[in-house]
């Protein structure tokens, strides 16, 4: 089962006419993602062996891209978000589309409702670093079976160092450099898990995300700039972000496996 770019297109189409989105900020995320072709995320899903899995996990699913294109090449997928606005939206998308393999389901990567070593995959893209990641990052893990695939996508410094002097997806609803403040100042303060909040970003330096994740019982096998884990193509054409800005490691990603 492969959706053509233009079926995908179609689908976000018709539920975004049949929605009311809750801010402007989603509006504008759910358009930016679903303008992407569907292939992209097909794509690197394949350079990084997310197929052929009975149950697979979409930690912090957003609304759905990534989802749509684990549910072509796995057996179930379990898309996961904080937001039950967008678990409905992504349940509205696999209807359009007439998938019936993608359970969206409303809860926290803090704690999630999994028994230890459910899934044979793990996917997290750009969501870990909301709130407390480490504690996000061990919940991971543990819902990994023995020998399965973890893949998580996050920033470091160099990119939020880049938003504080150039604009990215800015609108009249986020600012970027406000957003770069803020997370600078969130992970230099010293807080308790308790007093983190769910809507605050941290820096996540690619050493303490290995050693959190290794300190869980996970082997990384490689770190990698964003789009480069894996097998991808030699000519980079699904690269979404630099890996380096101002000299630092920007966007990032990490296999692991249990």
């Amino acid at each position: 089962m492969h959706f053509s770019d233009e079926a995908v297109r179609e689908a976000a189409l018709a539920v975004r006419s049949n929605t009311r989105f809750e801010s402007p900020f989603e509006h504008d995320f759910f358009d930016r993602v679903f303008d992407t072709p569907h292939s992209i995320y097909r794509t690197r899903l394949q350079c990084l062996g997310m197929a052929d899995k009975e149950c697979v996990l979409d930690a912090g699913c957003g609304f759905g891209q990534w989802s749509i294109a684990l549910a072509e090449s796995n057996k179930h997928t379990v898309s996961l978000e904080i937001s039950p606005f967008r678990c409905n939206v992504i349940r509205q998308l696999s209807h359009t589309l007439g998938i019936a393999t993608i359970s969206a389901l409303t809860g926290d990567m803090n704690s999630t409702p999994f028994p230890d070593g459910k899934f044979d995959a793990v996917y997290c893209y750009s969501s870990i670093y909301f709130g407390d990641w480490r504690l996000k990052a061990r919940e991971l893990v543990r819902v990994l079976r023995p020998g399965g695939s973890l893949y998580i996508n996050t920033n470091a410094i160099g990119w939020y160092l880049s938003n504080l002097v150039r604009r990215h997806n800015d609108s009249d609803n986020f600012s970027s450099r406000s957003m770069a403040l803020d997370t600078i100042a969130n992970s230099i303060t010293t807080q308790s898990s308790k007093r983190l909040s769910s809507s605050r970003q941290s820096i996540i330096q690619p050493g303490s995300l290995c050693a959190t994740l290794e300190e869980a019982g996970a082997i990384v096998l490689q770190i990698a700039p964003d789009g480069r884990a894996g097998n991808p193509t030699p000519d980079q054409p699904h690269q979404f972000f630099a890996p380096r800005r101002f000299g630092l490691t920007s966007v990032y990603e990490v296999l692991a496996t249990k």
